[in-house]
């Protein structure tokens, strides 16, 4: 999850932090290490996933599914927001059967210091952004707002625009 929360601690930041796995420095501790391999491990399943059928067919079902809506953003950033809402809609789908998906992804991200995410930050170049993506981490895990998911009320308003802002983009609405 840590290169995801980078990529939207990135929008906060003004700059891509992003910690490439063929660029990750050797870790200087058993912590680090476990954070290294976690981010070796989302890249390589992302590798996996976004070329896979699936992916690729429900991306382009949800492409035509909002060609029919005025949003500005869709031509410029149509891909980014097709992956963002596959991946919602399968992480929603897995939470109505079954929050406790959610529960212990949670339990396992409150086991990461915030210190550690910022040792490894520094380990990686980033020091100028360590702290701060360090105190995203943990707003992201205390804010626990992948819960909303299964709550239309909460999920449609909210995300939408967030998820826009968040890759800066208009959502023809809100500018």
């Amino acid at each position: 999850m840590l290169p995801d929360i980078l990529s939207n601690y990135s929008h906060r930041a003004g700059k891509a932090i992003k910690l490439h796995p063929w660029r990750l420095a050797e870790p200087d501790s058993e912590k680090i290490k476990r954070l290294t391999e976690g981010v070796k491990q989302h890249y390589a399943v992302d590798a996996a996933f976004h070329p896979s059928d699936f992916f690729v067919q429900n991306t382009h079902f949800i492409r035509g599914l909002m060609a029919d809506y005025p949003f500005t953003c869709f031509p410029r950033r149509g891909y980014a927001i097709e992956h963002i809402l596959l991946e919602i809609i399968l992480d929603r789908r897995l939470l109505n059967a079954d929050n406790r998906v959610c529960d212990n992804m949670y339990a396992v991200l409150d086991r990461v210091e915030e210190h550690v995410v910022a040792d490894l930050m520094e380990l990686n170049g980033h020091n100028g952004y360590s702290a701060g993506a360090a105190q995203h981490f943990t707003r992201f895990r205390h804010q626990k707002f992948v819960y909303d998911y299964t709550d239309d009320d909460r999920l449609v308003p909210l995300n939408a625009h967030r998820r826009c802002n968040r890759i800066r983009i208009s959502d023809g609405e809100n500018g």
